[in-house]
C-alpha cells in the first residue's frame, strides 16, 4: 500500500512505523528558517529561536499559481500517518507523537490526545491533527515490496515525486530587499505581505528529514536516484 501526499506550507505529515516505533517527517516545511537549516546556515536548535521561524516563502493564497510538493510513502498494516498544523509541533516532540498514536488504537481519540497535550503545554496557536491508521492483517504483509516496513536507512522507501521548486534563500533575499524599500517601516518586517512574497523556481537535489526510533537526531538525506 502506498500513499501520495501533496504539500504546501508548514503543516506536516509524519509516518509512524507500527512495528519499529520510529517516526519519519515526510514533508519539508516551506519556511525561510528551514531553507537556512537545509543550507547549513542554522542548526535546528537555532531555527526554533529564530525571529523569522514562522515566515513562509510558499503557502496557499500566496500567489495565483503555486508549486506543490508530492511525496510517495510505502505503508504497512499497523502504521500511522499523522497530519498536523505547526500548533502541534511547537509543543510536542516527534517521539511523543509516535508514542501516543501507537498506544491508542482509535485514531480519533489519538488525535484528541495530541490536541489536549498541546493545550496543556500552553498551546497558543490553533491545533489541527488527523491520525490515519493503516489497517490490514498479517497476510497482507506478504504482498511483496508494497508491504515491506519502512527502513529508516533505506532512502528508496520514501522519496519525493516532485522536488522542492522554490529557493527559500533567494526568496529571503528578495523579501528582505522589499521590506527595506523607501516608505516601508521596520515594523513591516514582522508582518509579511504574503501576496507579494517572491517565488523563485530552482531545482535542488531531493531531500528528506528523518528521526530515529526515539524521535531524535533529525537529519537530511539524499534519496537514491
Amino acid at each position: 500500500t502506498r500513499a501520495i501526499i501533496a504539500h504546501v506550507g508548514d503543516s506536516r505529515a509524519y509516518l509512524v512505523d507500527g512495528e519499529m516505533g520510529g517516526i519519519t517527517q515526510i514533508t519539508d516545511d516551506h519556511s525561510f528558517v528551514e531553507a537556512l537549516v537545509a543550507a547549513g546556515h542554522l542548526t535546528h536548535e537555532q531555527a526554533e529561536e529564530h525571529p523569522m521561524k514562522n515566515v513562509l516563502y510558499r503557502a496557499l493564497g500566496q500567489n495565483e499559481r503555486i508549486e506543490i510538493d508530492f511525496y510517495e510513502v510505502r505503508l504497512c498494516p499497523g502504521d500511522r500517518i499523522v497530519l498536523c498544523s505547526d500548533g502541534l509541533t511547537r509543543h510536542v516532540k516527534p517521539r511523543e507523537i509516535a508514542e501516543i498514536v501507537l498506544s491508542i488504537d482509535d485514531p480519533e481519540i489519538a488525535s484528541q490526545a495530541l490536541v489536549d497535550l498541546t493545550n496543556a503545554r500552553g498551546g497558543e496557536d490553533n491545533v489541527s491533527v488527523i491520525v490515519i491508521a493503516i489497517e490490514g492483517d498479517a497476510a497482507d504483509a506478504d504482498d511483496a515490496l508494497a508491504h515491506e516496513h519502512l527502513d529508516l536507512e533505506d532512502t528508496a522507501d520514501l522519496h519525493r515525486v516532485r522536488p522542492m521548486v522554490v529557493d527559500g534563500l533567494e526568496a529571503l533575499k528578495a523579501w528582505a530587499k522589499s521590506v527595506n524599500e523607501p516608505g516601508r517601516s521596520a515594523d513591516s518586517m514582522s508582518s509579511v505581505d504574503q501576496a507579494q512574497t517572491p517565488v523563485i523556481p530552482f531545482n535542488p537535489a531531493p531531500e528528506r528529514r528523518l528521526c530515529d526510533a526515539a524521535g531524535e537526531g533529525c537529519d537530511t538525506r539524499i534519496p537514491e536516484q
